[in-house]
């Protein structure tokens, strides 16, 4: 029973496909054909327009938000909805499909209609079984929430600085700190390191003899320093101000620079207020400087696992053994 099932499915999908190709020389059925997805482009095309037009209006809404947490929502809004043009896109044009199988093949079974289909779906997986590679792994990102429209991203293997623009199913389009568009197929991206903040902060460790004078030499490193949202974002400002001990101070100062130009701070800043000192008749700087990443949330988790790693493991004793004084 079941193989006489399996072998009249067969001969009906033969069936259907020997009808396909026959469709496809009848002239009327072509004709179906190109004005079904004709109208589908058209339409797709203009959805699609549609769908950008209202996340350039979510994303000019992320960029005058003044919340950390509503720009990440709106960003997050933007991406799905620039991931929605290609579903939307695909959906419309295997509706356009189904209407053309419709009009010309309106005396078809259903089971020979899924037999022909799943027989296509194998060959089409042998053409484009890359295709759907990069869709699978979009897929995933999207769902796991990698990074976002607007988001400073740095992608392996390659090292890219960049921020993202565009995200669809298949690639990922980042706009280099170069000013190259840069695209990755999805699949070929291995890590993502995300800027939240869209910039590094970089610390600077000074140990000098006189504050009030390193203050003034900090002050003049700022003018000489090139800024910029691509160069120094945020200049350099003094966080802390400690006393080691008698004539020896120690300085902390934070600035913050776009993605890949930490350089700005960690050598030309170190060079300038070196350069800067040399001029004085006394030097006020009394080590090399110090220059290191940092990050308030990151500090946290680290002191976090440092005081629990510092914890002892409490044995407790048995109520039932009683401690004697001998």
């Amino acid at each position: 029973m079941l193989m006489s099932s399996i072998s009249s499915s067969l001969s009906a999908s033969d069936k259907v496909l020997s009808g396909i190709g026959k469709s496809f020389l009848n002239f009327n059925s072509l004709i179906i054909l190109i004005i079904s997805l004709s109208v589908g482009i058209l339409i797709s095309f203009f959805v699609g327009r549609l769908i950008q037009r209202f996340s350039n209006i979510i994303g000019l809404r992320a960029d005058q938000s003044k919340d950390i947490r509503t720009v990440t929502f709106l960003r997050r809004v933007e991406t799905f909805l620039i991931l929605s043009i290609a579903v939307v896109r695909i959906v419309i044009i295997i509706i356009s499909l189904y209407i053309w199988w419709i009009a010309t093949h309106a005396g078809q079974q259903p089971s020979a209609l899924i037999g022909a289909s799943a027989l296509a779906l194998v060959l089409a997986y042998g053409i484009t079984g890359p295709f759907l590679r990069d869709i699978a792994f979009g897929s995933s990102m999207m769902a796991e929430q990698w990074f976002g429209v607007g988001d400073v991203v740095t992608v392996q293997p390659n090292s890219i600085h960049g921020v993202v623009e565009k995200i669809t199913l298949r690639s990922t389009k980042i706009r280099s700190f170069s000013g190259e568009t840069v695209w990755f197929s999805n699949q070929n991206i291995n890590m993502v390191s995300v800027v939240r903040k869209g910039s590094w902060a970089i610390a600077l460790e000074m140990f000098v003899n006189n504050p009030d004078k390193a203050t003034e030499l900090i002050e003049k490193t700022n003018y000489l320093l090139p800024k910029g949202p691509a160069l120094l974002i945020n200049p350099l400002v003094i966080q802390n101000i400690a006393k080691q001990t008698d004539g020896i101070f120690q300085i902390t100062i934070i600035g913050e620079t776009a993605p890949g130009q930490d350089y700005i701070i960690r050598e030309d800043a170190v060079n300038v207020l070196n350069k800067l000192d040399s001029q004085n008749q006394k030097p006020i700087i009394l080590s090399e400087i110090i220059s290191r990443f940092t990050d308030q949330k990151s500090e946290i988790q680290f002191m976090r696992a440092l005081k629990n790693a510092k914890k002892t493991k409490q044995v407790k004793l048995n109520p039932k053994i009683k401690s004697t004084k001998n």
